[in-house]
């Protein structure tokens, strides 16, 4: 497959970044003018999986805007201008390569980004779920490391972070609130620990109340963290210092040379910690 003009490709932190007439023809031009059926399928199949791939480079760029609508509030607009432009991007390609469910897909998300978030609680919800499931259905059109990408940003399962496990103990935070939180990137501990409450409320919904109670739990999660680490690092470091004498250089060399680095290591955390 032809790789993919440099100036093809999306970057997520300009999302003015448009094809234009000229790109496109320049795309889709270069096909030999005699080709039999067979080459004129391979042609366009090739043209297809091009559009995909390029596809693949919206997935910051949409995944992004679905995580801020999940996390807006009840009442508050979503502003969809700016994925409107790189959705329109794509789905021109998606049509002049006659790709029938990439161009499906991309419309479906279109029209839902160009309606924005209903201030409805009702509808509002049902929003959600059909822009949801338009996103998964346009990353069933992408290839596998694509696809599976976008999935992680929009689908939140019980994926065992020990934040979010924790902060699922306190009353009123429930598998909902826990998922817009991951949708807005509220879910590691630095991240929630160093946001103002007041911020986390307006992402999630959550009262106010609840908002400084999760911050309080974060950080108070954090400090016991921090502990554990502190209190395992001690215990291993002692056993490290015992191993050490029994290392021979002519039957051990790998894990002498892993030691060294080690050391190296604890003394630049060494120095950070007297800096």
């Amino acid at each position: 497959m032809p790789e993919l003009p440099d100036d093809a490709l999306l970057d997520v932190g300009d999302l003015a970044i448009e094809f234009s007439d000229d790109d496109l023809a320049a795309l889709l031009a270069g096909e030999p003018e005699a080709l039999d059926d067979d080459e004129e399928l391979d042609a366009q199949d090739e043209l297809r999986a091009m559009a995909r791939r390029l596809s693949g480079q919206y997935i910051d760029v949409i995944g992004h805007y679905v995580q801020q609508a999940f996390g807006l509030r009840v009442g508050q607009p979503g502003n969809g201008a700016q994925v409107i432009s790189a959705l329109d991007s794509v789905l021109r390609l998606a049509r002049e390569t006659e790709d029938i469910p990439l161009a499906t897909a991309l419309e479906d998300i279109r029209q839902l980004v160009g309606d924005g978030v209903p201030a409805g609680k009702r509808d509002r919800h049902h929003h959600l779920r059909t822009l949801k499931e338009a996103t998964l259905a346009y990353a069933l059109c992408l290839h596998p490391g694509d696809r599976e990408r976008l999935e992680r940003i929009v689908i939140y399962e019980d994926r065992s972070l020990p934040l979010l496990d924790e902060l699922a103990e306190i009353h009123g935070i429930g598998p909902k609130r826990l998922e817009r939180m991951y949708c807005a990137g509220l879910f590691t501990v630095d991240a929630v620990s160093s946001a103002d409450p007041q911020e986390i409320a307006d992402v999630t919904g959550m009262p106010s109340k609840l908002a400084v109670t999760v911050v309080d739990r974060t950080r108070a999660f954090a400090e016991s963290q921090r502990r554990e680490v502190v209190e395992e690092m001690h215990r291993r470091v002692q056993e490290f210092a015992r191993v050490l004498p029994r290392l021979e250089p002519g039957r051990h060399p790998e894990l002498i040379k892993m030691a060294r680095s080690t050391l190296q290591e604890l003394e630049k955390a060494l120095a950070q910690l007297e800096s």
